[in-house]
């Protein structure tokens, strides 16, 4: 962390209850020197994104719709874009879909103006993940789907994986298993074609949880088995993680107390480390 972030979040824990308070501290301090008035909106979106990942998010918000005003004034129409995109997501997070889904439109709709096609693709996205967490399956299946499109149009391979991935996970939500393991074996297929180990090993864990809810235990371990090996070579702690607690479960499923305890003592060791 630099001497900026630290003064970031110095200067949020004294003012996380007063917003306004926050920006104009924030104002002051970018006046000596002053900063140009174009790149005011780039550094409140920085600052949001500071604030967002140490979980301030009420001074996240307030720095984004601060860092928006800049934006719309200089006409910075990829900065308002990824505005309302931050701000959907706060509002998603926040259990305010309606809002959410407001805000990932705007973006979407400029970055259509702009022809931005990867932003369009992230934006579809983001929408699908508003209406899949608001059980919407159908409206979510259909965006995340305009976003494989595009990433198809695109050429990216690991964008397409990815774009598979999301829609096995809403069917799979909407209890359409089979369908779900039908995109989760092609993120998978992708992911091995790329030498993606990051997605393939996604494409692993969800395949597992598919398997896993359709009652197969014994496919589900073999495949959360595989993530894991991924996950340990990449000594990646949050996906290892997240395989023990699975490994848990498909073994409590199989009616195996002990190797369910085996893992879930695993997942608890990693979390208090």
């Amino acid at each position: 962390m630099d001497e900026t972030e630290e003064l970031i979040l110095q200067l949020a824990e004294g003012h996380k209850e007063n917003p306004k308070k926050f920006i104009s501290v924030i104002e002051k301090l970018i006046e000596k020197p002053p900063a140009p008035e174009n790149e005011k909106g780039d550094l409140f979106l920085d600052v949001g994104l500071i604030l967002y990942d140490c979980s301030y998010f009420k001074l996240a918000e307030a720095s984004w719709k601060h860092a928006l005003k800049y934006f719309i004034k200089s006409k910075a129409r990829a900065g308002e874009s990824a505005c309302y995109a931050n701000l959907g997501v706060i509002c998603c997070n926040s259990g305010e879909p309606d809002k959410a889904i407001e805000y990932h439109e705007k973006a979407l709709e400029i970055m259509k103006e702009v022809f931005d096609r990867a932003g369009e693709s992230r934006c579809c996205t983001n929408l699908g993940n508003v209406y899949e967490d608001s059980g919407n399956f159908e409206k979510a299946i259909e965006y995340h789907e305009k976003a494989l499109e595009i990433m198809k149009y695109l050429g990216s391979r690991t964008g397409e994986a990815k774009c598979c991935g999301n829609i096995g996970i809403a069917y799979e939500r909407a209890g359409e298993l089979t369908k779900a393991i039908e995109c989760h074996e092609e993120s998978l297929k992708i992911a091995k074609e790329e030498g993606d180990p990051i997605q393939e090993s996604a494409a692993y864990g969800n395949l597992g949880n598919a398997h896993s809810g359709s009652g197969d235990f014994n496919k589900a371990i073999e495949l959360y088995e595989k993530a894991l090996e991924i996950y340990k070579k990449l000594e990646n702690e949050v996906g290892e993680y997240t395989c023990y607690v699975n490994l848990s479960a498909a073994y409590d499923g199989l009616g195996k107390p002990e190797k369910a305890e085996e893992y879930r003592r695993k997942a608890l060791k990693m979390n208090e480390s």
